[in-house]
């Protein structure tokens, strides 16, 4: 794909969240009763749930801009490919071990080397069967697993916490989960929200540990929110090309990548709010510093933010990016510096001046968030840019290409 440097001027409809439409699948799978859930997000990594859910024993109704799930779990061992889903591994690893059935979770391109973290220390201590392939996919699971105080350390990734917090509530006695060097946070109260809303009890103390209470879910209706995250790329967008507004967006959610909105009017882009709608224009921009300790999905875009802005940016806590669907902190190093970009990496930070930039091409490598930070990048680049892979934005959002080009003005 080539793309034209152009300004940005035009109006989108922000898309579901894929992470909280897989939380809700994975609540429906544990119901006593059907779920609707509107507002579905039909993206590579949603749909591989799907497919996981069916497998498992599921109905699964699709009607209009709707998912009703049937609940229902087949007594027999089964194979469950998560594609390149880290959540959908991370996250059933333990939900499953609720069953003595055998279940084998596989994975593809980049998920194949992707750590796993404790999943296999935790799950054994549980007293499910588990076995991976050295720390990596693919994971062989047998439970029943119960009740037991573990120690979690999540600095990594919050995926496994969201799966335990999802699946201990169903066993026969409380559980404490003490989690050592959190990250992530609102993923976390994201999914106690969700588990909550569907009859979950979950206590917190305040300093990590969670206690969760012998619990049963219920069905019903629920509205996926639409996503902060990639709603971020065409604000972004805005602050640096021209205007873009979003509708749909919930100032209220939990999602922590709503922060980008306090971040944009902190450089100095104009921000209007109205209802759920969202407007950003360019201004004159400054300097920002920021700490992706919870927000690591924004690091990509926001150093592209970066070189639009006067002065020297910092972006704090951003090792955890070394874990994503590729090694996205080298990624970012390699793109500043191939491009003759002026940056510094020490001491988990990365300081970036902004400056005018030249850039011929960019391949994401099968990464999503590198086709939207090509993206982000045509917008000021005094050339056409190739992007290479462009497809991938399919594993979080199909249409982006379609929305991006409804803000383009060439």
């Amino acid at each position: 794909m080539i793309l034209q440097n152009c300004k940005i001027n035009g109006k989108i409809d922000a898309k579901p969240s894929k992470s909280i439409f897989q939380r809700l699948l994975a609540l429906s799978l544990l119901s006593s009763n059907p779920t609707i859930i509107d507002n579905p997000s039909l993206c590579d990594d949603s749909i591989s749930v799907l497919n996981m859910l069916k497998l498992i024993g599921c109905e699964i109704a699709n009607k209009s801009n709707q998912i009703i799930i049937f609940p229902r779990i087949n007594n027999q061992d089964l194979e469950l490919d998560c594609n390149e889903s880290a959540l959908a591994i991370r996250m059933f690893s333990p939900i499953l071990a609720l069953f003595n059935n055998k279940y084998k979770l596989t994975a593809q391109k980049t998920l194949r080397k992707r750590k796993l973290f404790e999943i296999e220390e935790v799950l054994t201590k549980l007293g499910a069967y588990i076995e991976t392939n050295n720390g990596f996919p693919p994971i062989y699971i047998q439970g029943p697993i119960k009740s037991y105080d573990i120690v979690l350390d999540a600095s990594n990734t919050s995926q496994f916490l969201t799966g335990l917090l999802i699946s201990l509530p169903k066993l026969e006695q409380k559980t404490k989960i003490e989690v050592l060097s959190q990250s992530s946070k609102p993923y976390v109260d994201l999914t106690i929200d969700l588990i909550t809303r569907f009859g979950g009890k979950i206590d917190c103390d305040g300093n990590n540990n969670y206690i969760c209470h012998p619990s049963e879910y219920f069905g019903g209706s629920y509205y996926c929110e639409n996503d902060w995250s990639n709603a971020a790329v065409f604000l972004i967008a805005g602050a640096i090309g021209g205007a873009c507004e979003i509708n749909g967006l919930d100032f209220s959610s939990k999602q922590g990548d709503k922060v980008i909105t306090d971040l944009l009017n902190e450089v100095g882009a104009l921000v209007s709010v109205e209802a759920k709608s969202i407007k950003i224009e360019k201004s004159n921009l400054n300097a920002f510093e920021f700490s992706a300790q919870n927000n690591p999905d924004l690091v990509p875009v926001l150093c592209v933010l970066a070189l639009n802005c006067k002065g020297k940016s910092k972006i704090y806590g951003i090792e955890r990016l070394r874990f994503k669907e590729i090694d996205r902190l080298a990624k970012i190093i390699k793109i500043l510096t191939e491009n003759n970009i002026k940056y510094i990496y020490k001491n988990d930070f990365l300081e970036i001046e902004g400056s005018n930039y030249s850039i011929d091409s960019i391949d994401t490598n099968g990464d999503h968030r590198f086709a939207m930070v090509a993206a982000l990048l045509s917008i000021n680049n005094p050339k056409p840019i190739k992007i290479i892979n462009h497809q991938s934005v399919s594993k979080s959002y199909p249409e982006f290409w379609d929305d991006f080009r409804k803000i383009q003005r060439c």
